[in-house]
């Protein structure tokens, strides 16, 4: 009787371990890191449009791992220096990958 108990013990932290390591999307993430870098980019999208007057609504934000990259573009190289500034300015934000081109379309 013992062994048996013992034995079913076993199978439910078996199959506890199993459905905390599923708990991972197919990206490797996991439900707790999609909600961090959810909060860090909408934190990022705010920070940018709440900038002064710059215009940074041709910017598209991605986070990733805590990574944010930045791609679109802007007026200046200024503008692109702000824009990592103030993206890195984020808290939780690990990296800023800028790829936002200079010049007007």
């Amino acid at each position: 009787m013992r062994d048996r108990r013992w034995v079913q013990w076993c199978g439910r932290w078996l199959a506890l371990a199993v459905l905390v390591a599923g708990c991972q999307t197919a990206t490797g993430k996991t439900a707790q890191r999609t909600a961090d870098d959810a909060v860090i980019n909408a934190s990022v999208q705010s920070k940018l449009t709440t900038d002064g007057p710059a215009n940074w609504t041709r910017i598209d934000v991605a986070t990733q791992h805590g990574t944010v990259r930045l791609t679109g573009r802007v007026d200046s190289t200024n503008a692109r220096t702000r824009a990592t500034t103030l993206a890195s300015e984020v808290p939780g934000v690990q990296d800023v990958v800028n790829q936002l081109e200079v010049g007007t379309p």
